[in-house]
């Protein structure tokens, strides 16, 4: 019975501490009526809790928010238990960390943030709580007061201010296109995160006008402020000048527009800056290309010229030179061909004459005398066209060539073959058509002539190989003293017919021509030839 008696006395003393301090609290709020309508007026929720953690009193606002009709009593803990509240993250929020409830315990909670979903919609709802704890005139805390705000439509400007900003970032890197605003009284210069990304600076950086100036390029930092000044005095700002970011050169191009105050004052630029490096090294590379491409078209011009000179020149020099060899012909017929047939004629009326005992010995005479007639008719024609060129290899037109000079003027002539196997022709003559076997006799006849006439030995070799598609023929002497370069210089502008002619022929057929000298100081020409379809039909 006592301790039944101590329990309903105990809860008797609850229920009067707890009405004790609702009256204290009524009485807080009754005596200050101008607060009581201020709160009522304000469009933030308004709510007043008791140390028995429920809330006694909201404004309409909070009223509103939860449709709890014209009172606001209600459990605190339970209303928490019944929402979903998140913390900022997302995470949900526990019961005992509801600010009403921790500044019944003496904290004093400032725009903390909180999502919570809507009991009315069901959506989610940013909101920021402050809270903090009622006392009476003896420092007790007797409740707590707390004023919530709706921040959704803030939270989703923001957002979509962050989308925005993202966006405009993107574009910006994308088309690598960067902003800036400059504040002339503050001199503060403020870039958007591309601008930093061009200049090369870390993003946050504090920056000026001295210290933009200070990364534009040395040699164009006079050019961009006097530009900037004569934009202050109204004229266009819109230029392209270098910078140097990363250790590196870039160009970029910088357009202003001026902002001012509703006086006429001038406030600040706004501008953009566009990194343009790529343009440039294109224009600069169409420049050079351009530079190189007339300075081809004008070597190839001068080349042409000289080529079409040179072929005048050759012109002149065939006719002189086919006038020579008919001269010589000529003289060969008459001091030879037709001095031997003349001697024939006068000795046939010895023959009719002649006493029969020395008809044998005159017959025998006229006979040497035509012998005589048909060699020379026969070396003639061997002179003018051998006929190893249309029915031998290249390596018996050497051979043949070999004996001739040796024959006509004791030139001793090594002939040498490589790269030669025992299934195919000695040279490769199959792949090597008559018109080109004729030029290759002509010019290595025209090299040992050079021999003959300038090495100042009687010595010779010719080399002919062949490696895959090209054929070489090398001519070199055991003479000493040879100069190549004094050859070349006679190509450049030739005096001569005969090496001329064959540089040119080569030429044309794509060929090369190489003049060095030997270890031991003689001439070396090598004749290098394409096998191809394209030099075979050169002409």
């Amino acid at each position: 019975m006592s301790e039944t008696r101590e329990k309903i006395e105990s809860a008797d003393e609850s229920e009067r501490t707890k009405v004790s301090q609702q009256r204290r609290l009524a009485e807080v709020l009754a005596e200050n009526e101008k607060l009581t309508a201020l709160v009522a007026s304000i469009q933030d929720e308004v709510w007043f809790a008791d140390t028995q953690k429920r809330f006694t009193l909201a404004n309409p606002a909070a009223l509103r928010a939860f449709t709890l009709g014209s009172s606001g009593d209600v459990d605190i803990e339970k209303l928490a238990a019944d929402l979903e509240v998140f913390r900022p993250d997302g995470s949900p929020r526990p019961v005992e960390e509801s600010p009403p409830l921790r500044a019944l315990n003496g904290e004093v909670i400032t725009n903390q943030e909180e999502i919570i979903r809507s009991p009315a919609s069901g959506e989610l709802r940013y909101r920021q709580v402050s809270s903090a704890p009622v006392k009476d005139v003896n420092g007790n805390i007797i409740g707590s007061v707390s004023v919530v705000r709706d921040i959704t439509e803030q939270k989703r400007v923001e957002e979509a201010l962050r989308q925005s900003q993202k966006d405009l970032s993107r574009a910006q890197a994308v088309g690598q296109i960067g902003s800036w605003r400059l504040a002339l009284r503050e001199d503060i210069l403020t870039w958007s995160e591309e601008n930093y990304r061009i200049f090369g600076v870390p993003e946050g950086t504090p920056m000026n006008y001295e210290g933009f100036l200070n990364i534009v390029h040395p040699d164009d930092r006079k050019y961009v402020d006097d530009k900037w000044q004569a934009a202050l005095r109204g004229e266009e700002y819109d230029i392209e000048h270098r910078i140097v970011a990363h250790g590196s050169v870039r160009w970029v191009r910088e357009k202003a527009f001026l902002e001012f105050d509703d006086g006429g004052e001038l406030l600040s630029g706004f501008g953009i800056t566009q990194d343009i490096t790529d343009r440039k090294q294109t224009e600069e590379e169409l420049r050079r290309f351009n530079e190189t491409l007339e300075a081809r078209v004008a070597e190839r011009t001068a080349l042409a010229q000289r080529r079409a000179h040179d072929l005048r020149r050759l012109a002149a020099e065939l006719n002189e030179a086919e006038h020579r060899e008919r001269k010589r012909l000529a003289n060969l017929l008459h001091d030879d061909l037709q001095q031997l047939l003349l001697a024939v004629r006068l000795r046939l009326p010895l023959i009719v004459k002649a006493d029969p005992d020395q008809l044998p010995r005159h017959c025998e005479q006229l006979d040497e005398l035509i012998d005589e007639c048909i060699r020379t008719s026969r070396n003639l024609t061997h002179e003018l066209s051998p006929p190893v060129i249309q029915h031998g290899t290249l390596t018996d037109i050497l051979e043949w060539l070999s004996e001739w000079f040796a024959e006509k003027y004791g030139l001793v002539v090594i002939v040498k073959t490589r790269n030669v196997t025992c299934n195919e022709p000695r040279d490769g003559a199959s792949h090597v058509p008559e018109h080109l076997r004729v030029f290759l006799f002509q010019a290595v006849r025209e090299l040992l002539f050079n021999v003959v006439k300038h090495s100042g030995t009687m010595k010779s070799r010719v080399t002919l190989s062949r490696q895959h598609d090209s054929l070489s023929i090398e001519v070199e002497d055991e003479g000493y003293g040879f100069d190549p370069k004094a050859v070349e210089a006679c190509l450049q502008a030739p005096r001569g017919f005969g090496l001329f002619h064959i540089k040119e022929r080569l030429d044309a057929m794509r060929a090369k021509l190489e003049i060095k000298a030997t270890p031991r100081g003689g001439g070396c020409f090598k004749m290098i030839i394409p096998l191809d379809n394209e030099a075979g039909d050169s002409s």
